[in-house]
């Protein structure tokens, strides 16, 4: 957010005012408060109390996709040349728990909003719940594609990827719901290493590898 206009004053006062009370009790006038602007003001850049917080669960989607999407981008890149000229695999190792570092941290950072997008957002109606389904999809449409590569280049085994894209995303938004909600203390770093450990070596990587 970093500017001091109207508009992020509002944006970056919903952000603690929805995670304290609730998306249901929040009110336009608790978020004016906490702002410090008028409700003028509000509504030059808002129709309702809906509206603004669409545009913030909204922006955490497009933030950890957009991530998401350009890590696999670069991974790809990286790693999709010939196999005797591209990075050895425990660098492509590194890679992917750079990414889910990043994206983990994002979360830790973000508790209050991130907290409500995972664990309140399905649920309060049928558009909202609708938001974090398609999420769910692109996250797990992204997590596809990596798989269909890391078959290409002979890294993984030839499982159904769709299936086992499933898999992987569903044990990151469980992990990412914890971290959002502070239920345990998580190392962001050693929370990525065991999770990419586990679901390669346990699960998809070669025997020989």
């Amino acid at each position: 957010m970093g500017t001091d206009s109207k508009s992020d004053l509002i944006v970056e006062a919903s952000t603690r005012v929805f995670p304290r009370l609730g998306y249901h009790n929040a009110t336009v006038e608790d978020i004016l408060q906490e702002a410090n602007v008028a409700r003028s003001t509000f509504y030059v850049y808002f129709s309702n109390k809906r509206e603004l917080f669409i545009s913030v669960v909204t922006t955490i989607m497009q933030t950890v996709l957009g991530t998401i999407e350009a890590g696999v981008d670069s991974i790809m890149e990286r790693f999709g040349g010939p196999a005797g000229d591209r990075p050895s695999d425990s660098e492509l190792i590194d890679a992917l728990v750079d990414l889910m570092s990043e994206v983990f941290q994002f979360i830790d950072t973000n508790r209050g909003m991130t907290r409500m997008f995972f664990n309140d957002l399905v649920g309060i109606d049928e558009e909202m719940t609708n938001i974090f389904h398609e999420f769910q999809d692109r996250f797990t449409g992204d997590f596809e594609r990596l798989m269909r590569f890391g078959v290409g280049i002979d890294f993984l085994r030839d499982v159904n990827q769709r299936r086992a894209a499933e898999f992987i995303v569903g044990g990151l938004i469980h992990t990412a719901r914890n971290i959002s909600a502070g239920i345990a203390e998580y190392n962001v770093q050693e929370t990525s290493k065991e999770i990419v450990d586990m679901q390669l070596n346990g699960l998809l990587l070669q025997p020989a590898r």
